[in-house]
């Protein structure tokens, strides 16, 4: 796999879901979360990114990551038209740029 996105395993990906939902209000650092999974700085940014945009973990002012609060509605409206906007993994990896990783 040449994406970026891509390299994160689904397995890895629900395990990380699995330690958030089997351990309400954990909050962790960037640096924490490499610690505690065992990945290298660039992965964890990856994975966390993903976690986020996929409105799973939420980032707090602190830079601490945590899942989303699902017990309020979101703040947004889903457009009432039923689009919804489909992206390729080659597409998604450029929102990862290094620039990012580096202010994570």
């Amino acid at each position: 796999m040449t994406s970026e996105t891509c390299a994160i395993s689904e397995q890895l990906f629900q395990r990380i879901q699995s330690e958030f939902l089997e351990m309400p209000g954990l909050r962790l650092t960037r640096t924490q979360a490499c610690r505690l999974w065992g990945l290298d700085n660039e992965l964890c940014v990856l994975l966390l990114a993903r976690l986020v945009d996929e409105k799973f973990l939420t980032r707090t002012r602190d830079g601490r990551f945590m899942q989303l609060d699902r017990t309020h509605p979101p703040a947004f409206q889903q457009p009432q038209n039923g689009l919804t906007a489909t992206i390729s993994c080659e597409e998604k990896n450029t929102k990862y740029d290094k620039q990012k990783i580096r202010s994570w």
